[in-house]
C-alpha cells in the first residue's frame, strides 16, 4: 500500500491534533505532518507560492474565525489545489453535512472516531481510496 507523504491538518482543537498525529504515527510510514490550529494562518501558508503543497489535507468542519466550509472553498481556489484530496473532519455524522462538504469540494468526509486505533483504520481506508493500493 502506498501513502501520501505530506499531510496538512487544520483543526482548532489541540487534543484532536495530538490524536491525529498519534494515529498517523501508528501507521507503517513516515509522514510529514504540518498542523495548524488557526485556520486563517493555515490558509495564508497554503496560499504562499513558496509553500510546497501537501499531498492531502484534513480540515475540521467546526472552527472559529474561518470555518471548515469557508476554508475548504478558499483552498480549492488556490492554484494547484483543485485536485489535491481534501478530507473534512467532524464529530457530526449527519448525512446532510457530508453532502454539503462534498458539494463544496471535499474529496471525503471523516467522522471523527472515539479511539486512536479507529482513527488509524479510517486514515488507512482514506489513503487506499485517495492514494491507491500500490
Amino acid at each position: 500500500m502506498s501513502y501520501p507523504n505530506r499531510i496538512f491538518l487544520i483543526d482548532d482543537d489541540e487534543d484532536d491534533g495530538y490524536i491525529f498525529n498519534v494515529a498517523l504515527s501508528s501507521l507503517p510510514h513516515n509522514f510529514e505532518l504540518t498542523y495548524y490550529q488557526d485556520s486563517e494562518k493555515a490558509l495564508a501558508a497554503l496560499s504562499d507560492a513558496a509553500f510546497n503543497p501537501p499531498d492531502m489535507l484534513f480540515i475540521d468542519w467546526n472552527m472559529p474565525k474561518l470555518s471548515g466550509d469557508h476554508c475548504l472553498q478558499s483552498i480549492r481556489r488556490i492554484p494547484g489545489y483543485a485536485t489535491i484530496p481534501i478530507i473534512i473532519c467532524s464529530t457530526s455524522q449527519h448525512v446532510e453535512l457530508q453532502k454539503e462538504a462534498r458539494r463544496l469540494g471535499a474529496s471525503h468526509f471523516l467522522a471523527k472516531p472515539s479511539t486512536i486505533r479507529d482513527l488509524a483504520e479510517k486514515l488507512k481506508d482514506i489513503f487506499v481510496i485517495s492514494w491507491g493500493n500500490n
